[in-house]
């Protein structure tokens, strides 16, 4: 499991994607595999 506050500060994690669209379908597909 991933510290979300850990990943929430993580300026880098950030930078690894190209846009907003990116990270939004990131956790789209972080959400599909949680539930």
């Amino acid at each position: 499991m991933i510290d979300k506050e850990d990943l929430l500060n993580n300026k880098d994690f950030y930078k690894s994607f190209k846009n907003g669209e990116d990270l939004t379908s990131f956790f789209k597909q972080m959400h599909k595999r949680a539930v």
